[in-house]
């Protein structure tokens, strides 16, 4: 299962996820976003990154992420460009004949869990469900619409910072759904 932190600022950050078993981070590039880091930083945080983490630069148009992704392993956006390494966002169902990643996160980022609606079922075998998770709810969701991987961001912030107890019982509830799941 894919496993993504998002909102990722701090090198200790990336050494949690990294201890904990997620599969990828992911650092903001949206300037509005209280998460956003510069240019520079989002480079440094990617390096940090290689060979130990997957890494997504995360924005909503391409302009947001195009100076730095070479740095990283994916970009995330919710602009439809064609490149290989674009998990893209989507609120709604589109024809994709792609075979790429795609993330739904109706809320944009701003940790409101939506329903997840029924059309999302035909691309639950590459869909990550991002948007108000938590430790609460992500075993439920896992077990309920078996999907590809979930993103994380608030879900595990205390005052909008990174909390590794939160990101461990995140996780650890995510292993627990995903074990109960595990023939599909």
């Amino acid at each position: 299962m894919f496993i993504k932190v998002c909102g990722i600022k701090h090198k200790t950050e990336i050494d949690w996820a990294i201890e904990l078993g997620y599969t990828a981070i992911g650092v903001v590039l949206y300037p509005l976003s209280k998460r956003f880091v510069d240019k520079e930083k989002a480079k440094e945080l990617a390096l940090y990154c290689k060979d130990k983490i997957k890494s997504v630069a995360v924005g909503i148009e391409y302009k947001d992420v195009k100076d730095v992704e070479d740095f990283f392993d994916y970009i995330q956006i919710s602009e439809d460009v064609n490149k290989d390494n674009v998990i893209l966002s989507i609120e709604e169902e589109f024809d994709d004949r792609t075979n790429r990643l795609l993330i739904f996160d109706k809320s944009r980022g701003k940790g409101n869990f939506s329903t997840i609606p029924e059309w999302l079922d035909k691309y639950k075998n590459r869909i990550i469900i991002a948007g108000g998770l938590n430790q609460e709810n992500v075993k439920n969701i896992i077990e309920k619409y078996k999907p590809f991987g979930v993103d994380v961001s608030s879900g595990v912030e205390d005052d909008a910072k990174k909390s590794y107890q939160k990101m461990k019982k995140f996780i650890e509830e995510v292993f627990d759904g995903y074990k109960k799941n595990v023939l599909w």
